[in-house]
């Protein structure tokens, strides 16, 4: 049967026979799943109530880190701090480490608020000498911090296009040199 707030949240079964081959009949009720609610029974008889209790739903939201440094400076943290945004207010922090596998998860946040859809982002705390590669995260974002790191500044061997500027660099100041030298010898003569 259903049953709706106009029936006052009641109903009869009616005319049921009282007897199967002489023996009483015991009836039960049980109602079907009603999303966002438990209930208190899983059975009633005659008479009793069922009670339904709001359970609202719930969300979880995670992240992992990722670091473009290649360690080379010894200067990456032991931790970081995420914080929690919802619909852009600040309501909670975690703190990361390696032995979590720069891993997170917000577990058991309510999905909505007065109806409306809940928005969860996190932003990471600023870390010293690095840049995060953005500043708002979703659900499943990996956050990525860069360091430029002490070689990166110098050009690299591995790198023709590094090189290449390097070695026109060079030529140039070399050149520099020697029409400086040149104009020197000019002018001793005279």
């Amino acid at each position: 049967m259903t049953v709706t707030e106009k029936d006052g949240w009641k109903w009869t079964f009616e005319k049921l026979p009282k007897y199967d081959d002489g023996d009483e009949i015991e009836y039960t009720m049980s109602e079907q799943p009603v999303s966002g609610y438990k209930t208190d029974k899983d059975s009633i008889k005659d008479g009793e109530v069922i009670t339904n209790k709001h359970e609202p739903e719930k969300v979880s939201v995670s992240g992992s880190k990722a670091w473009d440094d290649g360690d080379r400076d010894g200067i990456r943290p032991g931790s970081i701090t995420v914080d929690l945004y919802a619909n852009g207010e600040k309501i909670d922090s975690v703190t990361v480490t390696e032995k979590d596998g720069w891993k997170w998860t917000f577990e058991k946040l309510p999905k909505y608020d007065n109806g409306d859809e809940i928005e969860y982002t996190m932003s990471e705390q600023p870390v010293s000498g690095y840049e995060s590669d953005k500043k708002i995260y979703k659900d499943g974002d990996v956050i990525t911090n860069k360091h430029e790191t002490a070689d990166e500044a110098a050009p690299r061997t591995d790198d023709a296009s590094s090189m290449s500027v390097w070695a026109i660099a060079s030529c140039v100041s070399l050149l520099a040199l020697a029409v400086l030298m040149i104009m020197k010898k000019k002018n001793d003569r005279k």
